[in-house]
């Protein structure tokens, strides 16, 4: 009866109303409630139907409900129930419970089509189900999402300079995780290359390795300023046939073109397209001199020599203190080399294609936390070790020059762990060696180490650490160490080492059997010798083999003269030989006779007790 009294109270005090108050009162309820006066239209023939049937109530929102009205962003109460407001589709809360929009959809939809159906008609003020909003609470800070995936960075390929530079010592696994395997390049990255990075990126993508036989006219380089270092190297280089061949068939016009600066490759391409080959007529004269030996200087042919002034610039500007005329090492100019050689090509084919990692035999892989892949190693060699193996990129430089050694860590009562690390270089100590057979021991000899902790007991542990050969190179260049570095100074060892044209590499110095006898023989073709007492001081030269005469030739800077292989083979000190070219004997193409003749075959095996340069009887 009370609710019925305040209806006809209210509506006696609506009729009395003057027309004007009421149509002030109407533009009101406008403001109040949106929803319902799209236009004005609709909005008088709908306060004129309810005023014909029930009067209007003014149905602001209970105190209880409406502590965030003052806000301006606040919807009123009757919007709420529309749902053809773009506002509520716009706004719905995404942190509303499963549970909470499951029992009250049905509701909503019920009332909303009903409202939709019959003309706008407000809530009842004293309903007992009071209206869900679907808007956020005023001054409601949405909170971001709990733990967010912090986005996946994959590491690149890096680079031997890089890696050669970390060291990158034995360290025990981290906890592991899936490997995310990267995407292709985007079909587009392409085509956003020039023409010449193209071609160049493609040849170095798709560049195998030429075995092919080498005979180019010798040819002396002229020393301006003590580079004999640098002379020697290159000679050395000019004598391995894969690098020569892989220089020489370079796209010479794409490499100069390209959008990445490749200065090595292009200082490389200009020295060596500065020699000819050796015409087939000149290749075999070999005379027999007095007591028996090879007479070939009144029959060698040269060029005349030549300032490399490309190389040397490229080498200058690479120092940060050059002092002219001061000595440098012939092992730090190849190293630089050959680094910069793989770095520059691996950032052009990183254009075209992610270079991929050598999986050496690698059955399971993990990646742990610092970017490095792990490997659970079972077979019998490596049976329960876990292995260390970073992704390097492959180059056409690398698949020449590039090895791999294996650095064990072993603790007692644990697994082993490994780490692959590669080399362009193999660095052997000679201080208590008298053979390069006795050096190459030494390296994969077992050293004991002291102050390792147990991973799990956290206290000092029995441990040794070992080194074993895991890839064998197809060019493998040995580098003795006669330099003594202490804290006094740096001297040099002078002593005698032998070293043998053929090399047999033992299987127990290799990380597994996967190599044949075959593939573990090698064959010297360049030596560079050291010759001097002092560390700091001396002079560098180089003695390469020469397929087109069959002989050894001494390259002395300017000077280019024959020896015999007794010469090669047992330097007379202070010279010692400083780094030793191998080329592995499954590699070496098999010269028939027509190619080599009977006089370079009779000198070969005359050396090699029988044997010609290939190995055979």
């Amino acid at each position: 009866q009370q609710q019925q009294h305040q209806q006809q109270t209210a509506a006696q005090v609506t009729q009395n109303q003057p027309p004007q108050q009421q149509q002030q009162a109407l533009v009101i309820d406008s403001k109040q409630y949106p929803g319902f006066t799209s236009n004005k239209k609709a909005a008088a023939a709908a306060a004129a139907a309810a005023a014909s049937t029930t009067p209007i109530l003014n149905l602001a929102p209970p105190v209880t409900a409406s502590t965030n009205t003052t806000a301006p962003s606040t919807q009123s109460w009757a919007s709420l129930f529309n749902d053809k407001s773009p506002n509520n589709a716009n706004t719905t809360s995404a942190s509303a419970s499963g549970a909470q929009s499951g029992s009250n959809s049905n509701s909503n939809t019920n009332a909303n089509t009903q409202i939709s159906n019959s003309s706008p008609a407000l809530p009842t003020p004293f309903s007992l189900e009071r209206p869900v909003a679907k808007v956020a609470p005023f001054g409601c800070v949405v909170p971001p999402p709990v733990n967010p995936t912090p986005p996946v960075v994959l590491p690149g390929a890096m680079s031997y300079s890089a890696a050669s530079a970390q060291g990158i010592p034995p360290q025990a696994p981290s906890v592991a995780k899936a490997v995310v395997k990267p995407e292709p390049p985007a079909p587009n990255a392409r085509a956003n290359l020039d023409e010449y990075t193209l071609k160049f990126a493609d040849f170095l993508t798709k560049a195998k390795t030429d075995l092919s036989t080498v005979s180019l006219r010798p040819r002396g380089l002229t020393n301006p300023s003590n580079y004999c270092y640098i002379n020697s190297i290159l000679q050395a280089l000019l004598g391995c046939a894969p690098f020569y061949n892989l220089i020489r068939s370079i796209p010479k016009q794409a490499a100069a073109l390209s959008e990445v600066r490749t200065p090595t490759v292009n200082a490389l391409i200009s020295f060596v397209s500065q020699f000819s080959t050796l015409p087939s007529g000149m290749r075999l004269r070999t005379n027999k001199g007095p007591k028996g030996k090879d007479d070939l200087g009144s029959e060698l042919q040269c060029d005349s020599a030549f300032e490399p002034s490309d190389i040397y610039r490229l080498w200058v500007d690479s120092r940060e203190e050059y002092v002219e005329g001061r000595q440098e090492d012939a092992e730090e100019f190849l190293s630089y080399v050959l680094n910069k050689l793989n770095d520059e090509m691996l950032e052009v084919i990183k254009l075209v294609a992610k270079p991929n990692a050598e999986q050496n035999g690698r059955n399971e892989v993990s990646e742990s936390e610092d970017g490095d892949e792990w490997q659970m190693i079972c077979n019998n060699r490596n049976k329960g070790s876990v292995t260390r193996q970073q992704d390097f990129g492959r180059t056409p430089l690398s698949d020449i020059f590039r090895g791999e050694l294996r650095s064990r860590l072993q603790r007692e009562g644990e697994h082993s762990t490994d780490a692959i690390q590669p080399f362009f270089t193999l660095q052997l100590n000679i201080e208590k060696a008298a053979s390069v057979k006795e050096a190459l021991e030494i390296l994969v000899g077992r050293d004991q180490l002291e102050g390792v902790t147990g991973s799990k007991t956290k206290q000092e542990v029995v441990a040794w650490q070992q080194m074993t050969l895991e890839k064998l190179p197809t060019i493998l260049i040995l580098h003795l160490k006669w330099f003594d570095y202490r804290s006094d100074g740096c001297t040099k060892i002078l002593k005698k080492v032998e070293f043998p044209v053929d090399l047999k590499i033992d299987a127990k110095i290799l990380a597994s059997k996967k190599y044949s006898m075959k593939q573990r023989a090698y064959r010297l073709f360049a030596v560079v010798y050291h010759d001097g007492k002092e560390a700091t001081k001396g002079h560098y030269i180089t003695d390469v083999y020469h397929t087109g005469y069959s002989s050894w030739l001494r390259y002395n800077d300017s000077s280019v003269k024959p020896v015999s292989e007794n010469e090669v083979l047992y330097p007379k000190t202070p010279r010692v030989p400083y780094l030793l070219y191998y080329r592995r004997c499954d590699t070496m193409p098999q010269q028939n006779a027509a190619a080599t003749g009977g006089n370079a075959n009779s000198h070969s095996n005359a050396n090699h007790g029988g044997r010609d340069r290939d190995g055979n009887k």
